[in-house]
């Protein structure tokens, strides 16, 4: 027999115009976004959505550790379908029970996170920096079936190798929002709408294959908080002469048409360096 203390799929279709029936908040002393206020007979209650039922996911991502704006957009993207993963009280504290018993002590939890070979992997880590005077102080770049954008060429002592940028990170997210599947050219203009400052949540491509291996996103709560402060920017009278640039053709032939792209993108200045 099934346990009822599982958590539970809501499939919620809503009219065009129309709300879902329900309100997401975030209480004092509780811990979660809670389902609040479910209409009767709307689309979250013939979906399933329970008053106090705390939310786990949206549309397959999960939104435990996300902010309540966030989550409210995520929700608001959907448009008029949404799918969302939930628990009820019980079911939650249940499952808070078994992580807690389950869960290695912060030393034991340091043990995990090496290599078989005793080293240990480097935590993704929270670049925050100010745009200098020549601009942040890198270079984004994407190879053809590759996962997500990387970094390059990061300036010595610009504000991105200040705030903790290296070469050939992987790029996660842009100030908070998640990029790894995005388009180049989507990821491109978050860096440059962003202003004079830009969050980056980055990881070296041997943290990035412990976190596939072990199945678990990579999120700002598994960053390093020793890297969670804004770099201050650059100084630079003069910036420094630009490096002389590979010729295109020169390039593996599964890299060509993104570093292309990143090239002209880069002479456009929408790439900083």
């Amino acid at each position: 027999m099934t346990s009822a203390l599982q958590p539970r799929e809501c499939k919620v279709t809503k009219k065009p115009q129309k709300s879902y029936g329900f309100y997401l908040r975030i209480e004092k002393d509780t811990a979660g976004h809670l389902i609040r206020n479910v209409e009767k007979d709307s689309p979250a209650d013939k979906a399933g959505l329970k008053d106090n039922d705390t939310l786990v996911a949206v549309n397959g991502e999960q939104v435990e550790a996300l902010d309540h704006e966030q989550v409210v957009e995520k929700i608001k993207q959907s448009e008029e379908k949404l799918t969302l993963l939930v628990v009820d009280k019980e079911t939650d504290t249940m499952y808070k029970l078994v992580r807690k018993l389950q869960d290695p002590s912060p030393a034991k939890m340091e043990e995990r996170v090496e290599l078989h070979t005793g080293q240990k992997v480097n935590k993704p880590r929270i670049c925050k920096m100010v745009k200098g005077p020549s601009g942040f102080g890198f270079n984004l770049n994407m190879i053809k079936n590759k996962p997500g954008p990387f970094i390059s060429e990061v300036q010595n002592s610009g504000p991105a190798d200040t705030a903790g940028l290296k070469d050939n990170d992987f790029l996660v997210e842009v100030n908070g929002v998640n990029v790894m599947n995005e388009p180049y050219e989507k990821v491109v203009t978050r860096v440059q709408d962003s202003g004079d400052e830009l969050t980056l949540l980055v990881c070296s491509k041997d943290a990035y294959e412990y976190f596939q291996h072990q199945k678990t996103h990579i999120t700002a709560s598994t960053a390093d908080p020793s890297y969670n402060a804004f770099a201050p920017p650059a100084h630079t009278e003069n910036p420094p002469a630009e490096p002389e640039r590979t010729s295109p053709d020169t390039y593996p032939k599964d890299q060509c048409t993104k570093t292309l792209l990143s090239v002209r993108v880069y002479a456009h200045k929408y790439v900083y360096t």
